[in-house]
């Protein structure tokens, strides 16, 4: 669902959790402000949902009703920064490869494979794989 104006995310996030039939929302909510994402939260608790809000780098220093809260970047490799959980703080970001050995291997054989293939007809656009699989290389 897309929605232009930051109340209407808002409602349709709130309405998707009110959902039977939805497990899980992930909404991107970068004005959202500490009431609004505790009214989702409480929303979400109550019907057994899953709640994933995105929002800005700018939004770390917020305070957020959510049990976890994550600063992920890219870098050379994908950096997870944790900014809250429960426990002890982890002081370190996580450094997680962008290419694990085994998908830059699969990654590579597919590209090879697709090299020898004719098609029909001439394949113009292209595949978010296609882009993945061009920088492995």
């Amino acid at each position: 669902m897309q929605a232009d104006k930051a109340q209407a995310r808002l409602w349709a996030a709130e309405q998707a959790l009110k959902c039977a039939e939805v497990c899980v929302v992930l909404a991107w909510l970068p004005q959202a402000r500490t009431e609004e994402l505790r009214r989702l939260h409480l929303c979400a608790q109550s019907g057994e949902k899953l709640l994933f809000v995105f929002r800005g780098v700018e939004a770390r220093a917020q305070s957020s009703p959510a049990r976890v809260r994550l600063l992920v970047q890219a870098h050379a490799q994908l950096e997870v920064q944790i900014l809250k959980r429960r426990g002890p703080p982890l002081l370190v970001p996580l450094q997680l490869r962008t290419h694990p050995q085994k998908l830059s291997a699969l990654l590579a054989a597919r590209k090879s494979r697709r090299s020898s293939i004719v098609l029909p007809f001439e394949f113009t656009g292209s595949h978010v794989l296609d882009r993945t699989a061009s920088l492995a290389e």
